[in-house]
């Protein structure tokens, strides 16, 4: 890992943004209750927290479409 240029790739191909596009989709427009219990937004920002760091963990290359 190192520190990649910012003109590395485009925002489009960033992991993290898709990941925080899909959540944020999720909590606004899913079904509540659909899983049996509806989200607070504490638990949403939890799973956002979480995933972002992971994401930024592991993550170094860009998505391909």
């Amino acid at each position: 890992m190192g520190v990649h240029p910012m003109h590395a790739k485009s925002f489009l191909q960033s992991k993290t943004l898709w990941f925080n596009l899909l959540v944020g989709a999720g909590a606004l427009f899913g079904p509540g209750g659909a899983f049996g219990h509806v989200f607070t937004p504490e638990e949403v920002g939890a799973v956002l927290g979480v995933g972002n760091i992971a994401l930024r963990l592991v993550t170094d290359k860009k998505l391909v479409f």
